[in-house]
C-alpha cells in the first residue's frame, strides 16, 4: 500500500514539474490591469499613445529570450468593454468614434523576444470628438498566431478626454460690457486715466485696474463684477497682468450669475503668473450661459493691493 501511495505522489510531482516547465509564452497587453487616462488637445496635430504586447516568461527562465518563431497578434476594439467599464465605475462614457483614431490591426512579436516594439495609437479628435466629453477606447487582443492568449490582461482601456486650446480661442467682444461693482479702485494715485476698474476693459495693456492704495489699502479679497449686457455663452477666462511692479493676483475665484443676486462658482485658479505683461487663459470646468461675472482675487503676491491690466472671456 505504501508503495502505491509513494508512486502516486512521485507521478503527481513529475507531472506538476513538467506542467510548470511548459508554462509560459502566453501573450497579454502590457499594463492592461489599469485604465490609461489620455488628456488631449483637439487640434490638427495627432496625439500618439504607445503600448506594447508581452509574453508570460516561462519557468524556469530560459537562457535565450522568447521562442524561436514570430508571433502574430490581431488587435481589435472590444465595444462590450465600454458597458463593463461604465457599470463598474458608475459612468456613462461613449465609445471613441472610429474616425478619430488609427490602430494597427496586426502586430508582431519577433522570434526570440518577449516584448513587441512600441505600438502606436494615433488620435486626431478635432471635429470628431465633443470638447470636454470623455470617451472610452478598449484595445483588445482578438487572436494570436504562433502562441496563445494569456487568461488575463487582454484589454487595455483608454479613457480619452479632449479639450480645446485655450490660447487659440477667440476672445469675446466687450462692446456691451460694463463694471457693475468693484471692491475698490485707485481713483487718484494712478492719474486721471489709469487705476480705475474700467481700465481692465479698455483694450490697452498699458493701463490697469488697481485696488485702492492711497489713503487706505484694503486687504484681499478684492473683486470686480462685470455685466456682459446680455446672456452670454462663456467657456473660459482670460486676464493680463500689469506690465510693472509686483502684487499680481495669486489666487482668483470666478463666480457667475444670471441676476446679480444668486451666484455659482465657475472656477478657482491658483499659482497665477507672478510676472508682468503675461496673459493667463483657462477653460471653466463646463460651459456657462450667464450675464454677470465676478472676479474675486483671494490672494496676491507680496502685498495687500493688486492690479490687473485686462480681463476677458472666451
Amino acid at each position: 500500500m505504501k508503495t502505491i501511495i509513494l508512486f502516486a505522489c512521485l507521478s503527481f510531482l513529475l507531472f506538476s514539474c513538467k506542467k510548470e516547465e511548459n508554462k509560459g509564452n502566453e501573450v497579454y497587453i502590457t499594463g492592461a490591469a489599469n485604465p490609461v487616462d489620455l488628456k488631449i488637445i483637439l487640434n490638427e496635430n495627432p496625439v500618439i499613445a504607445y503600448f506594447t504586447l508581452s509574453m508570460v516568461s516561462p519557468y524556469p527562465i530560459p537562457t535565450q529570450s522568447g521562442i524561436n518563431n514570430d508571433i502574430q497578434v490581431d488587435l481589435s476594439i472590444d465595444e462590450s468593454a465600454v458597458q463593463d467599464y461604465n457599470t463598474k465605475n458608475g459612468k456613462n462614457y461613449k465609445l471613441l468614434p472610429s474616425s478619430s483614431y488609427q490602430l494597427p490591426s496586426k502586430v508582431m512579436i519577433p522570434a526570440n523576444k518577449y516584448v513587441s516594439d512600441k505600438i502606436p495609437l494615433r488620435i486626431t479628435g478635432l471635429g470628431k470628438m465633443q470638447p470636454f466629453e470623455t470617451y472610452l477606447l478598449p484595445v483588445h487582443i482578438a487572436g494570436v498566431t504562433g502562441s496563445v492568449k494569456d487568461n488575463s490582461h487582454q484589454t487595455l482601456v483608454y479613457v480619452v478626454t479632449g479639450s480645446l486650446d485655450a490660447q487659440a480661442m477667440p476672445l469675446l467682444s466687450r462692446a456691451k460690457w460694463t463694471v457693475k461693482a468693484v471692491s475698490s479702485e485707485e481713483l487718484h494715485g494712478e492719474g486721471a486715466n489709469n487705476g480705475h476698474a474700467i481700465h481692465a476693459l479698455d483694450g490697452d495693456r498699458g493701463t490697469f485696474w488697481h485696488t485702492q492704495w492711497q489713503g487706505n489699502e484694503p486687504h484681499p479679497p478684492h473683486f470686480i463684477t462685470l455685466d456682459l449686457g446680455e446672456n452670454t455663452t462663456i467657456k473660459g477666462f482670460s486676464y493680463v497682468t500689469r506690465d510693472f511692479g509686483a502684487s499680481w493676483p495669486k489666487v482668483m475665484e470666478i463666480e457667475v450669475s444670471d441676476d446679480n443676486i444668486s451666484w455659482s462658482k465657475a472656477a478657482v485658479f491658483d499659482n497665477l503668473p507672478a510676472k508682468g505683461a503675461t496673459e493667463f487663459r483657462s477653460f471653466f470646468a463646463k460651459e456657462q450661459q450667464v450675464r454677470y461675472v465676478k472676479v474675486n482675487i483671494k490672494d496676491v503676491y507680496g502685498g495687500t493691493s493688486t492690479h490687473v491690466a485686462e480681463i476677458n472671456l472666451f
